[in-house]
């Protein structure tokens, strides 16, 4: 079987041009979210803010790492270099800007407030000095760092990875109980029903892109996804992972009993068969 991919059409090369642009910048504002919700935990923790994304991923001394993300941690992502700035025991900047100049791309920057700029020109410095808000800081929720079902737990940092113990002999106050709860995804995969698989993006399999799109998502009590945010993978499939993920169903994750929402990460799955089909989970 012969695939034919007009590779030299301008309008087919622009349109994936443009898709991986707005999927970088879109992983961009996930990172730098991630970023301020590392810091509020750091912070309130060590008493300061890290100056270093390194610094946020190294274990503190209750074997527990603030940030998880390893490839961001060593400063670049998906056609970005991170860095923080500026940084002391109450303040500190996070920029991301385009690793290629004048590549179209927007640079992105944030600081302790939480809310996230953007600057057309993609340079950091304009960003910071007269960037335009893409997403304005919400009210936090805390996230428990629970992973055991009905297990009481004491509240954690939001910037607790999934998986962390934080399992105590007495239950919180209900007072202090947050409204969400981090799981890994290895607990939501056992409390998924419904799993529905993935339609493959014609374009996307001219192309031969195969991969795992891994997603962030919150399912809520009832178990429907509520929400799902583009975290990695083959920006050309991660439409389609979204629409296949949002149709899937859970258990309810219980809390001391209650059903509660929960974030986790998810991963939609594209396979290419050697006979040019395709295969998805």
């Amino acid at each position: 079987m012969t695939v034919l991919v007009p590779l030299a059409d301008p309008d087919f090369l622009k349109t994936i041009e443009d898709r991986q642009r707005a999927q970088n910048e879109q992983t961009t504002i996930w990172s730098l979210r991630t970023v301020a919700e590392s810091e509020k935990a750091y912070s309130k923790m060590q008493g300061s803010y890290a100056c270093s994304l390194s610094a946020l991923a190294k274990k503190n001394s209750d074997g527990k790492m603030f940030f998880w993300d390893t490839q961001l941690a060593n400063g670049k992502k998906n056609g970005y270099i991170y860095a923080i700035s500026n940084c002391d025991a109450a303040h500190y900047k996070i920029v991301a800007e385009p690793t290629v100049p004048d590549s179209s791309q927007r640079a992105f920057c944030s600081d302790e407030g939480g809310t996230i700029r953007a600057a057309a020109d993609g340079k950091a410095i304009t960003c910071l000095s007269s960037g335009e808000a893409v997403e304005t800081a919400s009210p936090g929720v805390q996230i428990i760092g629970a992973n055991v079902p009905n297990s009481a737990v004491v509240p954690a940092p939001s910037g607790n990875p999934a998986g962390s113990d934080t399992r105590s002999t007495t239950a919180p106050p209900p007072s202090v109980v947050a409204q969400r709860v981090q799981i890994s995804d290895k607990v939501s995969r056992t409390l998924c029903t419904t799993k529905i698989a993935p339609v493959y993006p014609p374009i996307a399999r001219q192309a031969r892109v195969q991969g795992d799109v891994i997603l962030k998502a919150v399912i809520g009590k009832s178990g429907d996804v509520l929400n799902l945010q583009f975290i990695s993978g083959p920006p050309m499939l991660a439409q389609a992972a979204i629409r296949a993920a949002k149709q899937w169903k859970y258990e309810p994750y219980l809390l001391n009993g209650n059903p509660v929402e929960v974030e986790t990460q998810v991963t939609v799955s594209f396979r290419l068969t050697q006979a040019h089909g395709e295969t998805n989970d």
